[in-house]
């Protein structure tokens, strides 16, 4: 792992520019997900596969112990359930659509772009003292590798290379 790449807290939590963020890939989840019907036992399925509630019911309680942190630096002292469970599995039905779509696309993504590093695993482990430590590395590597892979695609439908000047471009184009 590369221990010297920095993340601070706050790119953790929010990932602005990560997949926490990036809705328009929504028209895809959509299209995968669809009129589905839901399985017992399962929170959604995205192209016939199944997201167990189980792993919905993780990846929730990790954005709880996310989203209230980033809302107790804004003097918010609560916290929506819903908000972060439905936050939970937009995550997890984008992460799936786009596995999907790096394996379609033939995109390989390295997981050095994605995979928490020794020093990020401190720093989750300094902010959430009390919390599951794996379920929040979870949630945030799911993300990052997730946005990873809308980069690793609009790379490679656009040919041009993550800069300033073509993030927003390179972006679009992965979401499409």
């Amino acid at each position: 792992m590369n221990s010297s790449r920095p993340l601070s807290l706050l790119s953790l939590v929010s990932l602005k520019s990560g997949g926490l963020r990036l809705a328009t890939f929504g028209i895809a989840v959509i299209a995968l997900t669809a009129c589905a019907g839901v399985s017992p036992g399962s929170a959604a399925v995205v192209d016939g596969e199944s997201i167990s509630m189980k792993t919905a019911d993780e990846a929730s309680a990790a954005y709880c112990k996310l989203s209230l942190t980033v809302a107790a630096q804004q003097g918010v002292k609560t916290v929506s359930s819903g908000d972060s469970r439905r936050q939970a599995i937009t995550d997890l039905i984008m992460y799936a659509v786009a596995k999907k779509v790096e394996k379609q696309r033939g995109v390989t993504v390295d997981p050095t772009t994605y995979v928490i590093t020794d020093t990020q695993k401190s720093q989750i482990a300094q902010a959430f003292p009390r919390a599951d430590l794996t379920q929040i590395g979870d949630a945030i590597e799911r993300s990052q590798q997730t946005y990873s892979i809308i980069v690793a695609v609009g790379q490679a439908s656009t040919g041009e290379v993550m800069a300033g000047d073509t993030k927003a471009a390179i972006e679009k184009a992965g979401q499409a």
